[in-house]
């Protein structure tokens, strides 16, 4: 996935309310190998 494909899915956890400690687990749990990096979701 490509970093705009990321910020989408940024954009929906935080859509549906989650915080971006949140969001980071979430990715984290679905996309371990390839999650952006800590500053990308704070951006």
């Amino acid at each position: 996935m490509d970093k705009k494909e990321f910020r989408v899915l940024i954009k929906y956890c935080f859509l549906k309310g989650k915080n971006t400690i949140e969001a980071r687990t979430w990715l984290d749990a679905e996309f371990s190998d390839i999650a952006p990096v800590r500053s990308t979701i704070k951006d």
